[in-house]
C-alpha cells in the first residue's frame, strides 16, 4: 500500500527560517521530492528524486535535511524493517506502523491504539510519551503461518 503526502513548502521555509535554518535551492529540491514520493521514503529516494532538480545536489545534503526536518518536527523517523531508516512527513497524529521482518509488509495502525501504552508509562513513570512515528517489528500472519 502506497501512501502519498502533501507538502506546504512556504511551511516548510517558515519553520526553517523560525528555527535559524536558511532556504536554499537544495532544500527546496529536497521537500518537492517529499511531495512527490511515498508516505514512507529513505534518503536515497528524495536524493534521486531531488537531483532532478539540482543536479549538484551532495547525499550529505539530503541526510542534513532530513535531519534538520526531524529535529523541527515535520518529518518523522523509523527504523527501516530492511535496515536503515525511512522517513515521512509528520502531520497531526502520529501513525504507526507494524513491519514484518520477513516480508517487508507494513500494516497500518492508528495512533489511538497507543493510547493505553501512553497511559500506563504516564502513570507508572510520569513521562510523557510522543509517538509521532513508531514501527512495531515482527512477522505478518501470512509469515507466521
Amino acid at each position: 500500500m502506497q501512501y502519498y503526502c502533501e507538502v506546504d513548502q512556504e511551511e516548510l521555509r517558515g519553520a526553517l527560517n523560525a528555527t535559524g535554518h536558511r532556504w536554499t535551492r537544495q532544500r527546496a529540491a529536497i521537500v518537492q521530492a517529499i511531495g512527490g514520493a511515498a508516505h514512507h521514503f529513505s534518503a536515497a529516494d528524495i536524493y534521486s528524486a531531488a537531483r532532478l532538480q539540482a543536479a549538484d545536489l551532495r547525499p550529505s545534503t539530503v541526510y542534513r535535511t532530513l535531519v534538520t526536518l526531524r529535529d523541527v518536527g515535520l518529518v518523522a523517523e523509523a527504523p527501516d524493517p530492511a535496515g536503515g531508516k525511512l522517513y515521512s512527513r509528520r502531520e497531526g497524529a502520529g501513525h504507526h506502523h507494524l513491519a514484518c521482518r520477513r516480508c517487508g509488509t507494513m500494516i497500518p495502525v492508528e495512533d489511538a491504539l497507543l493510547d493505553p501504552l501512553r497511559e500506563v508509562i504516564r502513570d507508572r513513570f510520569g513521562f510523557e510519551v510522543d509517538f509521532a512515528h513508531h514501527t512495531i517489528p515482527g512477522r505478518c500472519a501470512r509469515c507466521a503461518r
